[in-house]
């Protein structure tokens, strides 16, 4: 059983109740994330659990990313925003287009989906949520649940 982590407290919690594997994500990852680098949690977390296994993850797409993390300690990667690209994914053209032009200052943190903090690309949308007089979308009712 796997675990994800985004900071060596909850490394250490998740290897205390036994799982087998931790995935390090960093700040980097789609969707909901922390605030700590991949390239800083990685090596932190592997030393906070070791021997357990740890993958690391967050802004890994090419193979010097992959080679980045094996150095830091990691037994592994796990990748996940990198597949919305590929065919099987379905994932509509304009979006694959817009995945890989993106640099990575195309991305935010946003709270404007689901109230908690996701990587995501900026958008018009995630630029309205951000100003300050906005309803903060972790109370808003009009929220999904």
């Amino acid at each position: 059983m796997a675990a994800l982590a985004g900071t060596t407290q909850h490394a250490r919690r998740h290897a205390a109740a036994g799982v087998d594997l931790i995935v390090a994500q960093g700040t980097e990852a789609g969707g909901h994330t922390g605030e700590v680098a991949t390239m800083v949690l990685v090596p932190e977390i592997v030393d906070a659990v070791d021997p357990l296994p740890v993958l690391a993850a967050g802004g890994i797409a090419r193979g010097r990313q992959i080679a980045a993390a094996l150095a830091l300690g990691a037994e592994g990667v796990w990748c996940g925003s990198v597949w919305l690209t590929t065919e099987e994914a379905e994932t509509p053209a304009v979006v694959k287009e817009k995945f890989l032009a993106a640099s990575s200052t195309d991305t935010v943190r946003s709270r404007s989906m689901t109230g908690k903090p996701a990587r995501m690309l900026r958008t018009a949308w995630t630029d309205e949520w951000a100003r300050p007089e906005n309803p903060d979308p972790s109370v808003c009712r009009c929220r999904r649940r």
